[in-house]
C-alpha cells in the first residue's frame, strides 16, 4: 500500500463560469486535491497533465510536490489547453517517487456515443457522463459506479447474464452519485441476490440521487435463495442511514420472474430500503412462488422516524405470495402519505411478523383493504374503492395540491410531470 492518499479530488472547467462541458477552443481548467502523507518521511508526488488528440500525447506539463511527514498538502493546479474536437482527452496522472501511478483523471465531459464509450466509464469514475444517443449493450458485465450520469432521456437496451451478487446496469453505487433521465429496456438474468434493472445495490456513504428512470427490463432470477430484488434497485441496505439518498420519479413497467425456492424482499421498485421513496409507479408484474415476500413499491422498509414513502402508485396485478401493494414489512416509525393502489384485493401492508410500529398512513386510497395491524395510525384513508370513482368518493383528499382526476375520470391520480401522470392512467 502507498503512503500517499489523495482526497477531495476535483477537476473543473472555467470558461467564465464553472461548467461541466469544455468548449471547442481554449479551455482553462482547475485541478485541486489534498495529498495526505501517512508516513514518517517526506514524500514526493509528481503531477502530470497531458493532452491527447487522435490517440497521440502532446503538450505535457509536470509538477513535483513535496509533502512533509504525517501531514497534508492542498494542491491547486491551473492549466490551459486548446480543445480541437469532441475526441480530445485531457488526462491528469499522479505518481509517487517511484513513478507508480496513484490515480488518473480523464477529463472531457465524457460523452457516451457507443458501447465502447459506455465500458470506458469504469476507467475513470467520479466525473460527469452524458448519454448522447440510444445504446444497445450486448452481454453487459455490470461494474461499480459513482459520478453523474445524464441519460438525456435516451434509452439503454441491454442483456445481462450474471452469476455474481449485485447485478444491473451498474452493480453497486459506491460513492456520491447522480443518475437521471434514463430509459432502460432488455433482460437481466442472474443466479444470486441483489439485483435491479438499474443497480443491484447502493452502498455509498455519500449522497445519491436517482431520478426520472423508466424501466421495462425483464428481471429473471434463478437461484436457490434470491433476496433483495427490485424492478429498478435491489437494495440500499448497506448504505449509511444518514446520507442524503433521493429516490424520485422511478417507474417500472417490466416483469420480475423468480424461480427460486426461497425468494424474499422482492419489490416492484426496490427490494429493501431505509430511505425516502417518492413519486414512484409500479406498473409491471411479479411472478414467483406462493411463499415469497413481495411489495409493490418496496418489500422491506426500515426507514427511521423521519423517513417516508410518499406519492407512490401501484397499478398492477401482482401474483401469489405474501403480498402488500405498497410495502410488505414496515419495521419502524415512519410515514406513508399520498399513495394509492389499483390492484386485486390485496392488503396495503402485510407483516408476517407484525413488524408495523407506529406507522402513520394518510391521504391514501386503495381498491383492496388495509390490514388493521397494531401500530398503523390511519387518517384520511379510503379502502375497498370501486372504480370508476370521482372526487365525491374522496371528500377529504387534497384535490388542489396532491390529487386530480385522471383524463378518463376513472380515479384520482397524483399531480406530477407529464410522464408521471401518463403512467397513472388506466
Amino acid at each position: 500500500m502507498t503512503d500517499i492518499n489523495i482526497i477531495n479530488k476535483s477537476l473543473k472547467y472555467d470558461n467564465g463560469d464553472i461548467v461541466d462541458i469544455p468548449i471547442i477552443g481554449t479551455n482553462n481548467i482547475i485541478f485541486s486535491c489534498t495529498l495526505e502523507n501517512t508516513s514518517n518521511e517526506v514524500q514526493k508526488v509528481i503531477i502530470s497533465i497531458a493532452h491527447y488528440y487522435d490517440e497521440k500525447q502532446y503538450d505535457v506539463d509536470f509538477e513535483i510536490c513535496e509533502i512533509s511527514a504525517n501531514s497534508n498538502l492542498d494542491v491547486v493546479k491551473n492549466y490551459s489547453y486548446n480543445r480541437i474536437n469532441d475526441g480530445d482527452i485531457l488526462k491528469i496522472i499522479m505518481f509517487d517517487k517511484t513513478y507508480k501511478p496513484l490515480c488518473s483523471s480523464i477529463n472531457r465531459p465524457y460523452n457516451v456515443y457507443t458501447e465502447s464509450d459506455f465500458y470506458n466509464i469504469k476507467e475513470d469514475l467520479g466525473i460527469t457522463y452524458n448519454l448522447m444517443n440510444d445504446l444497445i449493450l450486448e452481454n453487459l458485465i455490470p461494474f461499480n459506479f459513482y459520478g453523474k450520469f445524464n441519460g438525456n432521456n435516451h434509452s439503454i437496451n441491454y442483456n445481462i447474464n450474471s452469476s455474481e451478487e449485485y447485478s444491473g446496469l451498474f452493480s453497486k453505487l459506491v460513492d456520491k452519485t447522480d443518475i437521471n433521465n434514463l430509459r432502460l429496456n432488455g433482460n437481466l438474468k442472474c443466479t444470486s441476490k441483489y439485483a435491479g434493472s438499474l443497480v443491484g445495490g447502493i452502498i455509498s456513504s455519500n449522497s445519491v440521487e436517482i431520478s426520472n428512470i423508466v424501466s421495462n427490463v425483464t428481471v429473471e432470477v434463478n437461484a436457490h435463495s434470491a433476496h433483495f430484488i427490485g424492478g429498478i434497485i435491489g437494495s440500499t441496505a448497506e448504505s449509511s442511514n444518514d446520507i442524503n439518498l433521493i429516490l424520485n420519479n422511478l417507474i417500472y413497467l417490466g416483469v420480475i420472474k423468480l424461480t427460486s425456492q426461497y425468494a424474499n424482499y422482492i419489490g416492484g421498485i426496490i427490494g429493501y430500503s431505509k430511505h425516502n421513496i417518492t413519486n414512484c409507479i409500479m406498473r409491471g408484474s411479479i411472478v414467483c412462488n406462493d411463499k415469497s415476500l413481495i411489495g409493490g413499491i418496496c418489500s422491506y422498509y426500515s426507514g427511521e422516524r423521519d423517513k417516508l414513502i410518499s406519492k407512490c402508485v401501484v397499478i398492477t396485478n401482482l401474483c401469489n405470495g405474501i403480498i402488500a401493494t405498497i410495502a410488505n414489512v414496515v419495521k419502524s416509525n415512519c410515514s406513508v402519505k399520498y399513495c394509492y393502489s389499483v390492484d386485486k384485493e390485496l392488503p396495503f401492508f402485510y407483516s408476517i411478523y407484525n413488524r408495523v410500529n407506529n406507522l402513520i398512513l394518510q391521504q391514501s386510497y386503495l381498491t383492496g383493504s388495509c390490514d388493521d395491524l397494531d401500530g398503523i395510525i390511519k387518517t384520511t384513508v379510503y379502502e375497498n374503492i370501486k372504480l370508476p370513482a370521482n372526487e365525491s368518493s374522496f371528500p377529504d383528499l387534497d384535490f388542489i395540491n396532491i390529487y386530480k382526476m385522471s383524463s378518463s375520470n376513472s380515479h384520482p391520480i397524483l399531480i406530477g410531470d407529464e410522464i408521471f401522470e401518463k403512467y397513472q392512467e388506466i
